[in-house]
Protein backbone atom coordinates (compact mmCIF):
# COMPACT_ATOMS: atom_id res chain seq x y z
CA UNK A 1 0.00 0.00 0.00
CA UNK A 2 2.88 2.40 0.78
CA UNK A 3 4.56 1.70 -2.68
CA UNK A 4 1.06 2.39 -3.98
CA UNK A 5 0.26 5.93 -2.27
CA UNK A 6 3.92 7.21 -2.99
CA UNK A 7 3.33 6.63 -6.74
CA UNK A 8 0.75 8.64 -6.80
CA UNK A 9 1.24 12.61 -7.88
CA UNK A 10 0.58 15.09 -4.98
CA UNK A 11 -2.57 16.82 -5.70
CA UNK A 12 -1.65 20.60 -6.23
CA UNK A 13 -3.00 23.09 -4.13
CA UNK A 14 -6.08 25.13 -5.43
CA UNK A 15 -7.32 28.53 -4.27
CA UNK A 16 -10.69 28.93 -2.88
CA UNK A 17 -13.74 31.18 -4.58
CA UNK A 18 -12.89 33.11 -1.52
CA UNK A 19 -9.20 34.15 -2.88
CA UNK A 20 -9.93 34.50 -6.83
CA UNK A 21 -13.16 36.90 -5.68
CA UNK A 22 -10.48 39.08 -3.47
CA UNK A 23 -8.34 38.83 -6.42
CA UNK A 24 -10.90 40.26 -8.82
CA UNK A 25 -11.63 42.93 -6.01
CA UNK A 26 -8.30 43.74 -6.00
CA UNK A 27 -8.00 44.78 -9.46
CA UNK A 28 -11.13 46.59 -9.67
CA UNK A 29 -10.56 48.72 -6.61
CA UNK A 30 -7.20 48.86 -4.74
CA UNK A 31 -4.75 51.74 -6.43
CA UNK A 32 -2.48 48.92 -7.11
CA UNK A 33 -4.93 46.93 -8.93
CA UNK A 34 -5.59 50.21 -10.93
CA UNK A 35 -1.62 50.37 -11.36
CA UNK A 36 -1.70 46.75 -12.53
CA UNK A 37 -4.34 47.36 -15.31
CA UNK A 38 -1.61 47.74 -17.94
CA UNK A 39 0.24 44.17 -16.88
CA UNK A 40 -2.94 42.51 -17.56
CA UNK A 41 -2.60 42.85 -21.16
CA UNK A 42 0.23 40.28 -20.80
CA UNK A 43 0.32 38.94 -17.63
CA UNK A 44 -3.26 38.45 -17.20
CA UNK A 45 -6.17 39.89 -14.71
CA UNK A 46 -5.31 36.82 -12.40
CA UNK A 47 -1.61 37.18 -13.11
CA UNK A 48 -1.14 33.76 -14.15
CA UNK A 49 -0.23 35.23 -17.87
CA UNK A 50 -1.74 34.93 -20.74
CA UNK A 51 0.39 33.15 -23.08
CA UNK A 52 3.56 30.84 -21.78
CA UNK A 53 6.33 33.54 -22.65
CA UNK A 54 4.39 35.57 -19.97
CA UNK A 55 5.70 35.03 -16.80
CA UNK A 56 3.04 34.19 -13.66
CA UNK A 57 3.47 36.82 -11.14
CA UNK A 58 0.30 35.98 -8.49
CA UNK A 59 1.62 34.07 -5.48
CA UNK A 60 5.58 35.63 -6.40
CA UNK A 61 7.75 36.50 -4.14
CA UNK A 62 7.37 40.51 -3.10
CA UNK A 63 11.10 41.14 -3.20
CA UNK A 64 11.71 39.27 -6.13
CA UNK A 65 8.82 41.25 -7.96
CA UNK A 66 10.81 44.50 -6.85
CA UNK A 67 13.83 43.66 -7.90
CA UNK A 68 13.27 42.25 -10.93
CA UNK A 69 11.18 45.27 -12.00
CA UNK A 70 13.75 47.48 -10.71
CA UNK A 71 16.38 45.56 -13.25
CA UNK A 72 13.78 46.15 -15.98
CA UNK A 73 14.07 49.97 -15.06
CA UNK A 74 18.05 49.84 -14.69
CA UNK A 75 19.32 47.51 -18.07
CA UNK A 76 20.11 44.87 -16.07
CA UNK A 77 17.53 42.58 -17.76
CA UNK A 78 16.78 44.23 -21.14
CA UNK A 79 13.54 43.60 -22.40
CA UNK A 80 11.54 45.70 -25.14
CA UNK A 81 8.15 45.15 -23.47
CA UNK A 82 8.91 45.55 -20.35
CA UNK A 83 11.65 48.15 -20.32
CA UNK A 84 8.50 50.82 -21.54
CA UNK A 85 5.94 49.62 -18.68
CA UNK A 86 8.44 50.06 -16.20
CA UNK A 87 10.23 52.90 -16.79
CA UNK A 88 8.26 55.67 -15.38
CA UNK A 89 7.35 53.58 -12.14
CA UNK A 90 8.13 55.32 -8.70
CA UNK A 91 9.43 53.12 -6.01
CA UNK A 92 6.45 52.96 -4.35
CA UNK A 93 4.60 51.98 -7.56
CA UNK A 94 6.95 48.79 -7.75
CA UNK A 95 6.33 48.39 -3.63
CA UNK A 96 2.40 48.36 -4.64
CA UNK A 97 2.84 46.40 -7.67
CA UNK A 98 4.53 43.94 -6.17
CA UNK A 99 2.31 43.45 -3.01
CA UNK A 100 -0.87 42.89 -4.91
CA UNK A 101 1.06 40.48 -7.47
CA UNK A 102 2.53 38.52 -4.56
CA UNK A 103 -1.03 38.25 -2.64
CA UNK A 104 -2.75 37.02 -5.66
CA UNK A 105 -3.66 33.00 -5.37
CA UNK A 106 -1.62 31.13 -7.91
CA UNK A 107 -4.55 29.44 -9.13
CA UNK A 108 -2.06 26.01 -9.50
CA UNK A 109 -4.54 23.17 -10.10
CA UNK A 110 -2.91 20.94 -12.90
CA UNK A 111 0.85 20.02 -12.28
CA UNK A 112 1.65 20.62 -16.20
CA UNK A 113 0.18 24.19 -15.66
CA UNK A 114 3.56 25.35 -14.25
CA UNK A 115 4.76 25.17 -18.07
CA UNK A 116 4.12 29.21 -18.00
CA UNK A 117 7.31 29.44 -16.21
CA UNK A 118 9.56 27.87 -18.82
CA UNK A 119 11.97 30.29 -20.30
CA UNK A 120 11.63 32.32 -17.20
CA UNK A 121 13.74 30.87 -14.91
CA UNK A 122 16.73 32.88 -15.48
CA UNK A 123 14.96 35.73 -16.62
CA UNK A 124 15.31 37.52 -20.37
Amino acid sequence: MAAYLSSLAPAAPKDSDAQVKKAKDLLTQSDAGKLASKCVSCHGNDGTGTAPQFPRLAGQYNEYIQHVVHEYQNGERDNPIMKPQVSNLSPDDIKQLADYFSTLPTQLEKPDELSTLKGHVQGD
